[in-house]
């Protein structure tokens, strides 16, 4: 007999970055918490240790809620990720311009990484972790996967 975990393992990388994250996201020195739900709806190997995946996002802000595309780069040896974001729909002031890097953990799935805003060199923290329940409707779904990285909302009570 199998286990959970085994039998997860013997899944793709590919498979298993499939599905929902949810979680939250910091700007630094800010007390506000903004709820982040993530999806990952397609997953393309490009080369022998690359991933690069596509979906969906949604920040929380104090109720100030604002969609996102989502592309995300994996090193698989590493588990090192990069994820971008763009076309944001909601809050007018939410920054894309940078990107989270951090670390991707398998068992459970979890994601932990450093947004850095490019012009300001701004930072915050997102944690999000498997669950959910966020769907992609055609405003939010990547076009393609090579699609380019995008923005989110400044430091404060608005989103990212």
């Amino acid at each position: 007999m199998t286990t959970g975990v085994a039998a997860a393992q013997q899944e793709s990388l590919e498979t298993r970055l499939k599905g929902n994250y949810t979680g939250e996201f910091r700007w630094n020195g800010d007390r506000i918490r903004q709820v982040v739900d993530m999806r990952i709806v397609d997953v393309n190997r490009v080369s022998q240790t690359r991933l690069e995946a596509i979906g969906c996002g949604r920040y929380n802000a104090n109720g100030v809620i604002t969609n996102i595309r989502i592309k995300m780069a994996v090193d698989e040896p590493s588990l090192d990720v990069e994820i971008w974001e763009s076309s944001p729909v909601g809050d007018p002031k939410f920054v894309t311009d940078g990107s989270h890097k951090g670390r991707l953990t398998e068992f459970p799935r979890r994601i932990e990484a450093t947004w850095t805003t490019k012009r300001t060199g701004q930072q915050g923290k997102l944690a999000v972790s498997e669950g959910g329940n966020l769907g992609c409707d055609a405003q939010m779904r990547p076009v393609s996967p090579g699609g380019a990285p995008g923005s989110r909302s400044s430091q404060g009570s608005m989103g990212r």
